[in-house]
């Protein structure tokens, strides 16, 4: 069995460690990447390849979520892989827009691991459930 590949993009490093915590008791079986904005989510996609699903912060500096989006739409890439949103901004507006150019789903901060797992578990087939949060 293959290890689940998941990019988390968001510029809290606190994200990043609140990530790293929920999916800690599968690390052997999940390979967590981790992007500081949608550039540098875009330069891990060329090098390691897509992803089974992407978190996705809308808000950050350099190319923010919504850029991000719309700077993969012509590759097709959500219809191929879950994004996931997570995110402040959760607005009709906020929400319609993201799921317009491709977002499955729409998780607000702040979250809960179980907020997480959940949203995973939803995407992605995996014979095994991540649970424990």
């Amino acid at each position: 069995m293959s290890n689940l590949k998941l990019l988390v993009i968001d510029d809290s490093r606190l994200i990043h460690a609140l990530f790293g915590t929920i999916f800690a008791p599968k690390r052997r079986e999940i390979d967590l990447r981790f992007a500081f904005h949608g550039r540098e989510a875009m330069a891990l996609l060329e090098l390691h390849g897509e992803p089974d699903i992407i978190f996705l912060d809308v808000n950050m500096g350099i190319m923010s979520g919504i850029e991000f989006l719309t700077a993969v739409a012509p590759t097709k890439l959500a219809e191929r892989v879950p994004i996931i949103v997570v995110s402040t901004e959760d607005t009709e507006e906020d929400v319609a827009r993201a799921r317009d150019l491709g977002a499955r789903d729409y998780v607000r901060k702040p979250f809960t691991p179980r907020d997480i797992v959940l949203a995973l578990e939803r995407h992605v087939s995996w014979p095994q459930k991540v649970g424990g949060a």
